[in-house]
Formats: structure tokens, sequence, C-alpha cells
């Protein structure tokens, strides 16, 4: 993978869609940042948005090739699957840049080596909703209830707001400011989620 060889960029260069940037002009509450916004100030990525034709050109150019010429050339070599496909990308692009790129007028490495796992990426990039537990310590994402479990009453968590992540498609993690639970969770009600709860990392007595 790209973040493994050559780590994390120091600068992302976008359009102004609205992926990458607030474009509400009178935006009435929030960050003033999208997920993606949230995601790049975590791994301390600069975003530079296209201001000009010309440099927006520049990503569209490059849209251009993943979106059309990658796609026939994977149809031509019959790639029909995700892990296929991507080992055919890495060869795509080796063989993409040896023939157009051009050489920089700076020689310096513009990424900054990754020293966290592969699990610490993967809580950087989650996507982080916040919730209100119940007075049963339960809070509901989706389309699923999840349940808080502690190791006494729990009052005091009644009404906290808590932070829960999702990974990629699966849930993987929920947090308050002061303790943070593993996952897991099911989709029956609520007398049933007494038996699939998120367990806490720290006593419930020790948090406010």
């Amino acid at each position: 993978m790209c973040w493994r060889m050559h780590g994390l960029p120091l600068a992302f260069y976008s359009d102004r869609h609205g992926i990458f940037r607030v474009n509400a002009k009178e935006a009435q509450g929030g960050d003033g940042l999208t997920e993606f916004g949230r995601v790049a100030e975590r791994l301390r990525i600069e975003l530079i948005h296209a201001a000009t034709p010309q440099a927006k050109g520049r990503v569209e150019r490059a849209n251009q090739t993943l979106q059309d010429r990658l796609i026939k050339e994977m149809r031509l070599a019959g790639v029909s699957s995700i892990d296929e496909a991507q080992a055919f990308a890495d060869g795509f692009l080796e063989r993409w840049n040896k023939r157009f790129a051009v050489a920089p007028r700076q020689a310096e490495d513009a990424h900054r080596p990754w020293s966290g796992s592969k699990a610490d990426l993967a809580e950087a990039l989650a996507r982080r909703e916040e919730r209100t537990l119940s007075k049963a310590l339960t809070f509901s994402a989706g389309a699923t209830r999840y349940a808080i479990k502690t190791q006494g009453a729990g009052t005091a968590l009644r009404g906290a707001r808590v932070t829960f992540c999702t990974c990629s498609t699966e849930p993987c993690a929920c947090a308050s400011k002061t303790a943070t639970w593993p996952s897991r969770h099911s989709r029956a009600c609520p007398s049933r989620l007494r038996s699939k709860t998120i367990k806490p990392s720290t006593p419930a007595s020790t948090r406010s």
C-alpha cells in the first residue's frame, strides 16, 4: 500500500468539491471541516484547494486517467476482483509514471514517514459521530443499538456524550472524554443488548 511505501503526504491537492471543503458561505454550525478535512487534520496533512483553471486542470487530468484509462486497462486484463484490481493498479501506476513522469523541481520527499500501525491508521481514518447515552446506557447509530457495560451502576454516564467511531464499514470504537470501549453490537431489542455490550477500559467509578 502507498502509505507503507511512501508514508503520509505532507499536502493533498484537490479541487473545491464539497467532499474536501465546506462550501456553504453561512454555515450555522460545525467545525468548518468536512469528514475528509477532519481526517486530514488528524494525520497532519495540509489541504490545498485548486483556485485557478490551470491548477484544477492538473487535478482533473489525474482523475481522468484513474477513472477512464485505468478502468479500460483492467477490463482488457480480465480483472474481476478487488484483490486483482489492487495488484494491477500498483503495476499500472509504475508503468504510467515510468512513461509520463516529469522530474520535480525540488528533489525533497514530500512525504512524512508513518510510524504507527495499520490499526492506528484505521483509527485516524475512522468516521466519528457524537451520541448521547440514555438512562440505560444505550445509544443508536444507523440501524443498530449499542450498550455500554460498566463495572458498577454507571449512573454517572447517563446522558454523557460519547464519540462513536466507524472504521471502513465496521464499528471499531466508542469513547467518552475519559474512557474508550472496543465496539461490539447487536441488532436485537434493548432487552437482549445486555449480552452484547461494550466493556469500558477503566472502571465506571473513575469517570464523571
